[in-house]
């Protein structure tokens, strides 16, 4: 019995935003129900009011053309039996609407604690996130700084060698053959890493020009950080034709020069710069052919990095 009500205790606390929120919108819609079955009671309650204001109204044009009863019925006995039927309709009203009030409230309530609870759980999952984004990037620091920057970056995508097999045409007869090639491939990716190519609108055939395009478009979202202080991954992949992951609309850059962890530039990667610095165009064209791999180095979390900077 104790392990079963310590599993719903623990299933209880883990979706206590939902159960909350979920009860709060439940007593909010029927706040608005006691309020429409509370109408008619409210009307009858004006009703009594003003036959009792009626009632009063006549006692005092009594008083004012009978003498006699103008002595057991003064101004001051006006002005209080005024004053008893406007406290009373005030009492009516407020037992009529009690009901639909009090479950507006809680279900306010019920609805910010459930949001609170989302806003402590989510300021604990960003700063979690942060402290092991920072774990990470120190690790690939030392890795690099034991091993070379080119051989952690293999190591990060598991960049190794494969035997493909490629058809080679002979210009002068038109046949075609089969040869070995070794080439390198990438057998990891990560979160930050995206290929650029026909599946995106904005690709170009000349690949001379999709380079060119992808390097203003690194240039526009430095600016853009240099500028706002911000830029989220997912206005980048955008602008790129790139269909924006969950994770992008949260992740990105915050330029902040007091921070030793943040590049406080943005990079589509080595691969891309190594494309944008290339001269030579044969080099240009067989690399970039089937796209180019764009692995960008967000900060972490734009919501969480943002205000520290201020």
């Amino acid at each position: 019995m104790a392990k079963f009500l310590t599993k719903i205790g623990f299933y209880a606390k883990k979706y206590a935003p939902e159960i909350l929120t979920t009860t709060g919108v439940l007593m909010m819609a029927s706040s608005t129900i006691a309020a429409c079955f509370a109408v008619p009671k409210a009307q009858k309650a004006l009703k009594n009011a003003e036959e009792k204001y009626e009632t009063i109204e006549v006692a005092k044009q009594k008083a004012e053309t009978d003498e006699k009863f103008a002595e057991s019925y003064t101004e001051e006995d006006y002005a209080n039996d005024r004053k008893i039927v406007s406290v009373q309709t005030t009492k009516d009203m407020i037992l009529v609407y009690a009901l639909p009030f009090a479950l507006a409230v809680g279900g306010a309530s019920f609805i910010f604690t459930g949001m609170g609870i989302m806003r402590a759980r989510y300021t604990a999952l960003t700063s979690a996130y942060t402290a092991l984004n920072v774990a990470y990037e120190q690790y690939r620091k030392r890795v690099a700084a034991k091993y070379g920057e080119e051989e952690e970056y293999n190591i990060l995508h598991d960049i190794h060698e494969e035997v493909v097999q490629e058809e080679v045409v002979d210009p002068e007869t038109g046949e075609g053959t089969t040869k070995a090639k070794v080439k390198k491939v990438a057998g990891a990716e990560d979160l930050y890493t995206f290929m650029f190519d026909s599946s995106s609108p904005k690709w170009d055939p000349d690949i001379f020009a999709t380079i060119r395009f992808l390097e203003a478009m690194q240039a526009w979202a430095h600016n853009l950080l240099l500028r706002r202080g911000y830029v989220s991954l997912k206005e980048v992949l955008e602008n790129l034709g790139i269909t924006p992951t969950a994770e992008s609309f949260e992740i990105g850059w915050v330029y902040d020069l007091n921070d030793p962890h943040r590049d406080n530039f943005i990079s589509f990667g080595e691969e891309a710069n190594a494309l944008f610095e290339n001269t030579s165009h044969a080099d240009v064209i067989e690399k970039g052919r089937d796209g180019v791999k764009l692995r960008f180095n967000p900060d972490g979390c734009i919501s969480y990095l943002f205000p520290s900077r201020m």
